[in-house]
């Protein structure tokens, strides 16, 4: 049996002004036949953050007054950047992902599981190492 099939999800979080969300998309393909099939996918992740918590500046230059009061007259601002494994140049943004796994879907209904390797990447660069582990019950 060779069945495609589509996942969509929606995360995100806000605490104290600093804010995530996530909209993940994949396609995926099972390849083999019951219980075991190799499972083949592609897609990415929309994501968002607040840029805000990721910046700071300061003065690079001023005088003092002749009241004594520093003055600024050069303020820089720099961005260091939000990182999840790889880098990434701002909000909202892309990250694409692969999917090669195992997965084990009972016949008749029972326990499940799955074990893959799921590859990430962006304008940044590319992470091989990411994985997952999954378990649950079919009916």
């Amino acid at each position: 049996m060779d069945s495609w099939g589509m996942r969509l999800g929606a995360g995100g979080y806000g605490i104290d002004g600093d804010t995530f969300f996530s909209l993940p998309v994949m396609v995926n393909k099972l390849y083999g036949k019951g219980p075991h099939y190799f499972e083949l996918g592609a897609g990415m992740t929309l994501f968002a953050f607040n840029q805000d918590r990721y910046s700071y500046s300061y003065c690079s230059s001023g005088y003092v007054d002749a009241s004594g009061q520093y003055i600024c007259t050069n303020t820089v601002v720099e961005n260091y950047g939000y990182e999840f494994i790889l880098p990434v140049n701002g909000s909202p943004n892309l990250m694409g992902t692969l999917n090669f796994g195992y997965r084990k879907i009972p016949v008749d209904g029972g326990f499940t599981w799955r074990i893959n390797l799921t590859p990430i990447f962006n304008n940044n660069g590319f992470w091989p190492l990411f994985a997952g582990v999954g378990f649950g019950y079919a009916f």
